[in-house]
């Protein structure tokens, strides 16, 4: 139970990066796109709760493996959001 807890932990410390790369494209997005954005949060969210309880049952969950299960999955959805948001970065 407290290997769940510490995968949900990391993967909840990224939602407030992911509401604040999201918000300044919000009304230029077509709804198509959001409904898109939000099943790729989703299905990404679950494999990386999955991926880190894997992980963390197997290993010992120190400094190292927190700081690169963070930039991991936030290089994840930020590479979700440039794939989606095409035309808008650059």
């Amino acid at each position: 139970m407290e290997i769940f807890c510490a995968a949900i932990s990391v993967t909840l410390t990224q939602l407030p990066a992911i509401i604040l790369r999201y918000l300044p494209f919000s009304k230029l997005v077509t709804h198509k796109q959001k409904k898109t954005l939000l099943s790729c949060y989703t299905i990404w969210f679950i494999l990386e709760n999955i991926l880190l309880f894997v992980l963390a049952d197997n290993s010992e969950i120190s400094p190292l493996f927190y700081r690169l299960a963070i930039f991991l999955g936030a290089t994840v959805y930020f590479f979700i959001n440039v794939i989606i948001i095409k035309k808008m970065f650059f």
